[in-house]
């Protein structure tokens, strides 16, 4: 297996040769869903072409696919048991049929986790280490770290879920803004970077002080063309209720819940017809992916779920679902 090593050292490359324009034009979409699923350290995709398994030399933590669904941007190395979720590795480029790396970062050995290519190709966005950001070039494999969670929310930063808009100009991410003992996440904030590493707070959700207090969690954001957002939220209140619920973040940055859904389901993608949930089994820890019609402008697993909801993929540890179709709010 040819591995291309683009960065030395600690991956920092000449940043003022560094431009952040996602090279060529938009890459033709697949024309059926593509799902991304990582188990046991092993990637695997389903959709157009069933049962392609990349052949790795080392355990996977997190996949993404390319727009034009011909490479996987991986995070591999040796699974992480404690500190930030993902591997502590590199993160490769690899031919989705192969398993060919052709670009790998040389960090020496980060925590890497939340692979995202951007919608229109050239880029792909990560979390190193649990709290920096970075972007990586997918035709030269050039770095450059564009935000720090540090930075965002002093008391604690930690970054999770990064996905970029539906322009790839900008990346969402979730930053843990106070957590409860330093480990348990309790209140979550929606940031916005740009390229060029301008920070926007999109929800100003604050802490309450209390350790048996409100929670407020975000995770997996799914970016909507008008520049909002979809979110899984789980929240808790003072007096013990504890709901889950998929929710709407506007631009100004106002949360509307859209309806509830169990709590081990998360929406992962939303198309103009379907919805794509991951559903985790609370007795094995694994999880399936799962798609419903979409009839009407709110994601409720009561209406869409549980009459009638197809089974796409089962008994992953994560799975990203990739539509060709462009979401829609």
């Amino acid at each position: 297996m040819n591995k291309m090593r683009i960065a030395a050292g600690a991956g920092a490359l000449a940043v003022a040769a560094f431009a952040l324009v996602a090279p060529g034009s938009p890459a033709p979409a697949a024309e059926e869903v593509d799902i991304v699923s990582v188990q046991q350290g092993v990637v695997a995709l389903s959709g157009p072409e069933d049962g392609v398994r990349v052949a790795l030399p080392e355990p996977a933590g997190a996949a993404d696919l390319s727009p034009d669904a011909k490479e996987l941007a991986v995070s591999q190395g040796t699974l992480a048991r404690e500190g930030p979720s993902g591997v502590l590795g590199e993160l490769a480029l690899v031919d989705r049929d192969t398993g060919d790396v052709r670009i790998r970062t040389d960090f020496g050995g980060a925590q890497i986790s939340g692979v995202s290519y951007s919608p229109v190709g050239g880029l792909v966005a990560f979390i190193k280490d649990g709290f920096e950001l970075w972007v990586m070039r997918t035709d030269t494999g050039q770095l450059r770290q564009i935000g720090d969670g540090r930075s965002m929310a002093p008391a604690d930063g930690f970054l999770f879920d990064p996905v970029f808009d539906s322009l790839g100009s900008s990346v969402y991410v979730g930053v843990v803004q106070d957590s409860w003992d330093g480990e348990d996440d309790k209140l979550d904030n929606l940031w916005r970077v740009s390229l060029s590493g301008q920070t926007t707070q999109i929800t100003h959700f604050q802490p309450d002080g209390q350790p048996d207090g409100y929670w407020l969690i975000l995770r997996r954001p799914v970016p909507l063309p008008d520049g909002s957002v979809m979110v899984n939220v789980e929240s808790y209140n003072p007096l013990g209720e504890h709901h889950t619920y998929v929710a709407h973040i506007s631009t100004s940055g106002e949360l509307t819940p859209a309806g509830p859904i169990p709590g081990e389901a998360y929406l992962v993608d939303v198309a103009p017809d379907r919805l794509f949930y991951l559903v985790f089994d609370a007795s094995s820890g694994k999880g399936t992916v799962m798609s419903s019609d979409r009839t009407e402008d709110k994601a409720s697993w009561e209406k869409w779920c549980e009459p009638a909801c197809d089974s796409l993929v089962s008994g992953v540890d994560n799975a990203w679902v990739k539509t060709p179709d462009v979401r829609v709010a």
